[in-house]
This record gives C-alpha cells, structure tokens and sequence, in this order.
C-alpha cells in the first residue's frame, strides 16, 4: 500500500510547491515574463484541480492503483515544472528567465516536457516581444520592471555632442543589456537597439515616427529564425533610410560636409590668403599677446571677401588659440587615450586639467582664459605663437552633432592646424625666396 499510495502523495505534495512559487513569483517586482509564465502555469494547476475534482466524484470506484495510473501524466508534468523552478536564480526574470526557460527546452528529450516548455515559452514571451515590437516601431522603451534587453541612462544629454570630446550619448544613452537579450535574438539584438535609437532621434527632433513598412509583422517567439531576421533587418533598413533622408532633405547634410571641407581644408583657399595678409603681423605675436576679437574680425572680414561668402554655414566658423602646439595636441590624444579610446585618465596636476579642458571643449578658450592660464605658469602657453595656436572651430547644434561630433571636429582642427602651418612656411619660403633673388639682382647691377 505504501508504494502504491507513494507517488499519489509526492504529487500532491510538488502541487502544493508550486502553489507557493507561483504566489511568489506573480508579485508586482516579478515583472511581465514571469506574470505571463506563471499564468500559463496556473492553466496548467487548473488543469489539475479539475482532473481531481472528476477523480473524487469517482471515489468509490478507484483503487489506489488506478488513481495512481490516471495523475501519473499529470505528476510528470508538475515534476518537470518544479525542476525548472529549482534550476533557476531565485530572482531571474525577464530576458534571463526566457533564457533559462529556452535552455531547459532545449534539454528536454521527451515528447512531453518538450510540449509543456513550448507552450510555456510561447505564452511568457508575449509581453517580451511585445517590448520588442514597440521599441522597432516606435522607439518606446516601456520597461518597468528592468527586465528588457535595451537600457537607458538619463543623466546623458544630446547637448554633450556637440560641446565634448568624451561625449557618449550616442553610444551610452541607450544600451544593451546583456543578461536580458535572449538567446533567440542574440545576433540581432545590435541591430534592435539601432533601430530604436534612429526613431528617438526622430523624436528628439520632433519629427513623428514612420509607420513601419507594409511587409512588417509583429516579431514572436514562434516564428521561425530566418523570418524574425527578415522582419528585424527589413524594419532596420527603413528606419535607417528614413533617418536619413530626413538628414539629406532638412539638414542638408551634404553642404554642411562641403562646408566643413571648404574651411578646414581650405577647398576655397581665396579666404584663407585673404586672411593671411591681414593677420599674419598678430599671429607672430605670443598667444597671450593676442586678442582673439580682433582676429575673429578679420578672419570674418576675409570671409565675406572671398569665393566662401556664399556658404550658408560661414556664420557657425570662428577661431580659437589652442594652450598647445599641434605635437603636444596629438600627444595628448595618444598618452591620454592609449589606455582606453573613449576617456581619457585624469590630469596630473592644475595645468594638465586646464589643457585637457581646452581640448575637450575648444570653444571656451578665450583670450580671459588665456590669461588666466598664464597666471597660473602655463610656460607652454605663454611660448607658443599665434601662428602655431590658432585653429577654426564650428559651432554645430543637434542632430547634427551626432554625426559632426567634437571628437570629429577635434580631427579636422589637427589637420588644419597641419595645413595652416604648412602655409604659413610656404609663404614664408615664398618671400625669403624673393629677397634673395632681388640681392642677386642687385648684385649683378652693381657689379655690371
């Protein structure tokens, strides 16, 4: 009787267990998957429930054999629920627990619990891919519970892209999460939270989302791999051309790249000669020597004087003197950015900061703050000359300092700075040449 009456009661007891899991794991923290699992459990408890109603309606007829027999299917099924549970991290949710639950499928070899964790996959993926579906469509992350693959930091704001080097924006304000991507969508979850991020800044623009492309379908678990990647890669795609025809058409993106090529990279040298001229007696001065008012007029004036007046841009261009020449600029680049490419370690001394933050934000190097960086026995500042520390800065306003970032702009000054040297020793070699030949000439005359 004993054994016969065993199993009976080991399967009333892994009912009353999972009971108590399942009142543990519907609490409001639990999150969306696990609500969802644990209702399709229930189901399955119910489904328990009225098979021991019937059986006790039956009471007199059943033999502890025969009761045995008839929840014996039900008795694995519970078993294989309770062992998942016991499997588990006590506070694994969202996309961590899909993919425990993915992984335990996976193991099953029978029939049975292959068709128990289906169905269990099926219903607690719903509101995961339903975050999924809202976030490729309209770039909303609704994620209550911490439970999605895709993150936001709040304290980034778009305004760093165009004022820091170190701005990260971009790549931190949204991010992966990499315990809650599951394995299903692992090799699209890049892809994923691209495509949000390109809606947000649509939104960010205000600019309404596009509806999605007539082939879209909602993602879910049961489609198959080769499809969720179509519909992944389809929805990608539109997004990324609609962002962009929105650059092309109320941006103007092209010209901004022209303009910015026409200046640092003198495309439309007249202005730069004109410049020159004018200039070139203050820029031999030392650079605390120097008012930058003055020389951003006549860097205005010889503008306007050239082919570059007709650039609808010319009015974001302005000069600065960088506290560093073009050598020490790319030294600290490497010596600060070796150890990692998107920070820099902290400066050494008072000096050191003042320079890191004269490279980080050009734009806020002013004639006062070279002063005061001389004050504070800044040598290399105070031996630099104009010629060596005057370089162009761009004022450049979202969206577009998402692709004219500062860490770009920064690249173009080196090598305008490199050019703008570069002419300054031609023109100079240009006129030593001349002297010299009019002393030839005059030589001959006098020796004629």
């Amino acid at each position: 009787m004993k054994a016969q009456s065993s199993p009976i009661l080991e399967c009333a007891s892994v009912h009353r267990r999972l009971l108590v899991i399942c009142e543990k794991r519907s609490q409001y923290e639990a999150g969306l998957v696990s609500h969802s699992l644990i209702s399709a459990i229930r189901k399955i408890l119910k489904q328990f429930s009225l098979l021991v109603t019937q059986l006790f309606q039956q009471i007199g007829e059943l033999t502890l054999h025969k009761l045995g027999f008839l929840v014996s299917n039900s008795s694995s099924t519970l078993s294989f629920l309770l062992s998942f549970f016991l499997s588990i991290p006590p506070n694994c949710k969202g996309g961590e627990l899909l993919n425990e639950l993915i992984l335990y499928h996976q193991n099953q070899g029978d029939p049975i619990s292959t068709s128990l964790f289906s169905f269990l996959l099926k219903h607690a993926s719903d509101p995961y891919y339903s975050m999924v579906n809202r976030w490729l469509v309209e770039g909303v992350l609704e994620d209550p519970f911490n439970e999605f693959m895709v993150g936001e930091d709040l304290s980034l704001r778009k305004e760093e892209m165009g004022e820091d080097f170190n701005a990260q924006y971009w790549t931190k304000r949204y991010f992966l999460k990499d315990r809650h991507i599951p394995s299903s969508l692992s090799t699209l979850s890049e892809r994923i939270l691209t495509t949000g991020k390109y809606l947000n800044v649509l939104k960010e623009c205000g600019k309404p989302t596009p509806p999605p492309p007539p082939d879209f379908s909602p993602l879910s678990y049961s489609l198959p791999e080769s499809s969720t990647h179509s519909i992944i890669s389809t929805i990608f795609s539109f997004s990324s051309q609609f962002l962009l025809n929105i650059f092309l058409e109320d941006y103007d993106i092209v010209r901004r790249l022209e303009s910015l090529k026409s200046f640092f990279f003198m495309g439309k040298g007249d202005y730069f000669e004109n410049f020159l001229e004018t200039a070139e007696e203050q820029l031999r001065k030392p650079v605390n020597e120097i008012g930058v008012g003055r020389i951003d007029s006549l860097l205005q004036m010889a503008i306007q004087m050239s082919a570059a007046c007709n650039d609808p841009y010319k009015e974001d261009v302005t000069c600065i003197f960088a506290p560093f020449n073009l050598i020490q600029h790319l030294g600290m680049i490497h010596s600060w950015g070796s150890s990692n490419p998107n920070t820099f370690s902290a400066p050494s001394s008072l000096n050191q900061s003042l320079l890191l933050t004269s490279f980080l934000s050009p734009g806020t190097l002013s004639s006062s703050s070279v002063t005061s960086s001389n004050a504070m026995n800044s040598s290399t500042i105070t031996a630099l000359k104009g010629i060596e520390a005057f370089m162009l800065n761009i004022s450049v306003s979202w969206p577009m300092s998402i692709i004219i970032t500062r860490r770009a702009i920064t690249k173009y000054q080196l090598i305008f700075r490199l050019l703008f040297f570069a002419k300054h020793v031609e023109k100079r070699l240009h006129l030593c040449w001349l002297v010299c030949s009019f002393d030839c000439f005059n030589q001959k005359i006098c020796y004629v």
